[in-house]
């Protein structure tokens, strides 16, 4: 799993796309390890945060990884309010918290 969470971690984008192909949109991935607050958690899960930016539109998610019987399990949730996260990569980790109250309870597995 810790193999997994890695390549999901970092800062991504399709310049390299759109260099070749001007009418491609540009489309920015930053995800980093973050904390849950107001909720049992376990070791085992590993969180993070996605913030997914573009000119027509921008996402944030919650992704929670875990170690299945076989396989890697992925929960992906929204948030309530996610413009209070905006740029919460960019915080050293001490800083990046995430309050459970603000995760909509409804994951996609």
């Amino acid at each position: 799993m810790k193999q997994v969470v890695q390549w999901f971690t970092g800062s991504f984008d399709n310049s390299q796309q759109v260099a070749k192909n001007s009418a491609v949109p540009l489309v920015s991935l930053s995800d980093c390890r973050v904390k849950l607050t107001g909720v049992d958690s376990s070791d085992d899960v590993q969180n993070l945060y996605l913030q997914e930016t573009s000119p027509g539109f921008e996402r944030d998610r919650l992704y929670s990884f875990s170690q299945g019987n076989s396989a890697v399990t992925l929960g992906v949730r929204s948030f309530g309010n996610a413009g209070i996260l905006s740029g919460i990569c960019n915080r050293p980790e001490s800083e990046r918290v995430i309050s459970y109250q603000n995760v909509v309870p409804i994951s996609c597995n």
